[in-house]
């Protein structure tokens, strides 16, 4: 195991370095392919993909980092949005993709299709987070896709688990699914509220014992996607996909009320978590891929698969995916989103299309397929188990090349030239600064130490202009001057919030530049002697 385990890293390492000398190739892609190889060279390299311990080992934290880390401010802005994507959504892609599945193979039961997806409702985050990195997508898109990956695996899970029961024992009620289903969901929301403020009291109670420790900190912070994940579903018998989700942006949110939140816990946090989710997004891919050869072996020497035929229904089925997307997303912007009613038809369109081509599948979709039982309750094997199979590897392979090639043509269409956002950040910065030292000359009456800071703002604006983001700090050398200091940060987030309301800088711009003053502030005030 620990052969695996380092040949695996190896390959991970890897994977970065060819993607930087081959950009056209996304790192997801790159580390299938390596996962793939592997598999045909070395038949005997294969991990179980168990789904229940793949998504606590791997889904689970990587869900916990990305709602910590989530544009709070943009997400509840979408909020109607987010859930029409991530539910209803869902539910329409279950109802009118299983019909057509169960149409284009009769050889699969409508509930079989329904299952089937149901597996492939769900968009893969990890994939899309990664890709867009590289990609330029308008926020606006880019923060729909983070809220929707954040909250659809939970509804399209839920939503597997009923389809499958009613394949498995050809019984099936609308009314206790629609139920269960909301009470799996309102119930994974109300335990990662919950056993997130009951883990933020425990961490409290360590301080208050003396153990001050930032190690026993960041495995607490560690430990806490799994034991939410595990006792959300093990115990309470809710979504812990959407527990987790929710105890992520708890924990961001109450971060600031810690009293031991300082700049060098922040730093080995954010330190930690990035190379975790570094590890766990490489393992996912490269297992992914390591299931791929023996899926597809088995399913072209299937005497009862048409080769050819399933390969069109894998384009069909993607067809149908991506258009059912697009036009639920157009209507969706045309009809229900107040804010792009003003906006232009040739905007709403792209923007639809962008979403749409967005909606890769992944590792979840991989999982829940596999956890599809060998058998029905009565003995019989499952009916068309392999081609299903073969159905969602197909899409995901699909879906992620469409991803990787497709959507970077219509992605840079109709950018701004200012996509770099260092850049961004710059300007806003500028402006926030020049704001700043009008307010401090109407409002403040100390010249002495009102002239030095004007002067090193003046400064900083002078050398962002001339492209150079480093600068020197003012000397806070008394407390004073760092009581100056902090009269200046919070000038610059009243005119950051001001700015923002006067849609002079665009809210991710402002959500990220707060959070640096923010930090400038916890920095100060964790100083020995100033409070």
């Amino acid at each position: 195991m620990f052969t695996y385990i380092l040949i695996l890293l190896i390959c991970i390492l890897l994977s970065t370095i060819i993607s930087r000398f081959i950009p056209s190739l996304s790192v997801p892609i790159v580390q299938i392919a390596i996962g793939s190889l592997i598999a045909i060279i070395h038949s005997e390299f294969s991990i179980e993909l168990d789904p229940h311990t793949f998504l606590v080992m791997f889904i689970a934290p990587l869900l916990f980092r990305d709602g910590k880390n989530a544009d709070k401010r943009s997400l509840w802005k979408q909020r109607r949005n987010i859930l029409l994507m991530a539910l209803a959504l869902v539910i329409a892609t279950v109802i009118l993709v299983g019909f057509i599945i169960n149409k284009l193979i009769p050889s699969i039961s409508l509930p079989s299709a329904f299952a089937l997806a149901a597996a492939l409702s769900p968009t893969d985050y990890v994939a899309v987070s990664l890709l867009s990195k590289k990609i330029s997508l308008p926020r606006k898109v880019l923060h729909l896709i983070e809220g929707e990956g954040l909250m659809n695996d939970a509804s399209g899970l839920v939503s597997f688990k009923f389809a499958l029961a009613a394949a498995l024992t050809g019984t099936f009620s609308l009314f206790d699914a629609t139920i269960s289903f909301f009470m799996v969901s309102i119930g994974g929301i109300i335990a990662g509220l919950v056993l997130e403020h009951i883990l933020i009291k425990f961490e409290l109670w360590i301080r208050s014992l003396g153990m001050e420790d930032i190690t026993v900190e960041i495995l607490l912070q560690i430990l806490t996607p799994f034991i939410i994940y595990l006792l959300s579903e093990e115990v309470f018998k809710v979504s812990g996909i959407l527990a987790v989700v929710v105890a992520g942006m708890v924990y961001s949110l109450s971060s600031r009320k810690l009293k031991l939140k300082n700049a060098r816990l922040n730093a080995v946090s954010e330190n930690t978590w990035s190379v975790l989710a570094y590890v766990l997004n490489g393992l996912i891919f490269i297992i992914v891929g390591l299931q791929l050869p023996n899926i597809i072996k088995i399913a072209f020497y299937e005497a009862t698969i048409n080769n050819f035929e399933a390969i069109i229904d894998v384009l069909l089925i993607t067809l149908a995916l991506l258009t059912l997307r697009y036009l639920w997303v157009l209507f969706m912007y045309r009809f229900g989103d107040n804010a792009c009613k003003t906006e232009e038809k040739s905007v709403k369109f792209h923007a639809a299309l962008l979403t749409s081509l967005s909606g890769v599948r992944g590792a979840v979709t991989l999982a829940t397929v596999l956890s599809i039982p060998l058998t029905l309750e009565n003995g019989e094997p499952f009916p068309e188990r392999t081609l299903i199979l073969f159905l969602s590897v197909g899409v995901i392979l699909t879906t992620l090349l469409i991803t990787t090639f497709i959507l970077p043509l219509f992605a840079n269409k109709n950018i701004p030239k200012e996509t770099d956002y260092l850049q961004i950040m710059n300007k806003a910065q500028i402006k926030v600064w020049a704001n700043t030292i009008n307010k401090l000359k109407l409002e403040i009456d100390n010249k002495k130490y009102i002239n030095m800071i004007i002067s090193e703002y003046k400064y900083r604006i002078h050398q962002l202009k001339r492209g150079n983001s480093y600068y020197k700090n003012w000397n806070r050398s008394s407390k004073e001057e760092k009581k100056w200091m902090l009269i200046c940060f919070k000038k610059e987030i009243e005119n950051t919030r001001k700015m923002l309301q006067e849609n002079k800088i665009d809210e991710s711009t402002a959500y990220f530049y707060e959070k640096s003053v923010r930090n400038k502030i916890k920095l100060m005030s964790s100083v020995e002697g100033f409070r």
